[in-house]
């Protein structure tokens, strides 16, 4: 065998696709399933606006159903109700290898079992600790100031599948999460490339963690609980949190008015006496600010266009 048949799944996003690109540049990619977002998501980023915003946002980017019509690779949106519909495709196109990289379902063991090498998923974190659907808000929560990356098997439970690789990349503090999330998909390619080739080789070390602890479960988040312990953390954690946290929940009032919608882009921090509420948004001479009782967290108009777009499809 000089190349793996491999059905791969992911979401419209820059890891899934640069991991998808060498798959189809050095194996034999027989089938390309896009995970649809979580329901919530969905509401608020529609598959339409989704593919828009893949467009206009990067325009050199197909997205994975052009891909797939492309060149001529069968196709699959996969929701909640379409297990069977996975089931069919593995069926028809028989790949030796099923490649996760960021998936909103559970797969069915009748799924992750069908490829004879078995099922891989890439997970942002450095197994067994963060297992669950989100490491990089509880990473940023903790104030770890280490991230990683696992690639392991997937067995019928939540990232408990035997360890493939794992590495660990550095966390500044206030470390944006378009920075965080970049270090995370240089590294994760780098290990699936290595990964991929010790699979066709037969040379796989296998490192079982279901029975090791996991100091943080990785939990979802929920938009309309307040994580932030504003009166009792530092100001530097919780500017630390907020830079990389903003997509996930809703802890600052968002901008009014004609910028409703667009939401915040997290500034730098200045200590300074400060008898304004914690947590909420002021303005002063030099503009906006969030509220903390050791000083201000500048808060700026996101004007980026992914934003601008989901304000005006929103309204």
């Amino acid at each position: 065998m000089s190349k793996l048949k491999i059905v791969f799944i992911g979401q419209e996003h820059e890891m899934s696709h640069r991991l998808l690109q060498h798959a189809l540049d050095y194996h034999s990619v027989v089938g390309i399933v896009t995970s649809s977002l979580r329901k919530k998501a969905r509401k608020a980023e529609p598959r339409k606006l989704a593919t828009l915003l893949t467009r206009l946002i990067r325009p050199g980017r197909k997205t994975f159903l052009q891909i797939g019509r492309e060149r001529n690779i069968p196709y699959l949106y996969l929701t909640g109700r379409k297990h069977d519909d996975l089931l069919s495709l593995l069926k028809r196109v028989r790949p030796d290898l099923m490649c996760v990289v960021s998936m909103s379902q559970i797969l069915k063991p009748e799924a992750f079992s069908f490829p004879p090498l078995g099922t891989i998923n890439v997970h942002p974190s450095y197994l067994p600790d963060y297992r669950g659907p989100n490491p990089w808000f509880w990473q940023y929560y903790n104030f770890e100031k280490e991230g990683g990356v696992t690639i392991h098997y997937i067995d019928e439970h939540a990232d408990t599948g035997d360890i493939i690789a794992r590495k660990k990349y550095s966390i500044e503090p206030g470390e944006s999460f378009s920075s965080v999330y970049a270090k995370a998909t240089e590294l994760a390619h780098e290990m699936f490339v290595d990964t991929l080739k010790n699979i066709l080789t037969g040379d796989v070390v296998r490192i079982q963690q279901a029975d090791l602890p996991c100091p943080h479960i990785a939990d979802f988040v929920k938009s309309d609980v307040n994580y932030i312990k504003w009166n009792e953390w530092s100001i530097e954690r919780c500017w630390h949190v907020l830079r990389g946290t903003t997509s996930w929940t809703s802890e600052i009032e968002p901008p009014q008015g004609w910028k409703a919608g667009l939401g915040w882009k997290i500034g730098e921090f200045i200590k300074v006496e400060n008898d304004d509420m914690p947590g909420t948004v002021c303005k002063d001479a030099e503009g906006w600010y969030v509220a903390h009782r050791d000083g201000k967290i500048r808060l700026y108009v996101n004007f980026d266009l992914k934003s601008i777009f989901k304000m005006i499809a929103c309204n």
